[in-house]
């Protein structure tokens, strides 16, 4: 039940938010083995204008940058399986938008499963009592 939040540098493009918010979803499912008909994407856009990095906007810079976080439930990925998502991630996006920042980030977010959950029921609970 992960939850993707992607920021990305740029005015608003639909196409752009649909091709990121697929490729999402995909990574999500075959590296960190998340089912995707329990996966939520959002996608921003900012303008590049209020996008810093090294004290200056990505405007003056050319290059786009992006933010990338998911939530999952603590325990559920090894070490060895998030490298490999942050990686994959980072390949699909300077793929997806061409020239991209270094400083641009992906970050996974290990949440207690007693403090995360959807519907109304934590996923500890969801553990405790299977469907």
């Amino acid at each position: 039940m992960p939850y993707i939040h992607v920021q990305i540098s740029g005015r608003g493009d639909d196409a752009l938010a649909r091709r990121t918010a697929a490729v999402a979803s995909e990574l999500t499912s075959r590296i960190l083995r998340k089912d995707p008909s329990l996966t939520a994407v959002v996608i921003d856009f900012i303008e590049p204008s209020r996008w810093f990095v090294a004290g200056r906007a990505l405007s003056h810079e050319g290059a786009r940058s992006y933010h990338w976080m998911v939530s999952i439930t603590d325990e559920t990925n090894t070490k060895a399986e998030k490298a490999a998502y942050l990686k994959a991630v980072h390949e699909a996006m300077r793929e997806i938008l061409g020239d991209v920042a270094e400083h641009s980030y992906v970050h996974v977010a290990d949440l207690r499963a007693s403090a995360y959950g959807y519907g109304g029921l934590t996923q500890e609970h969801r553990y405790q009592h299977p469907a």
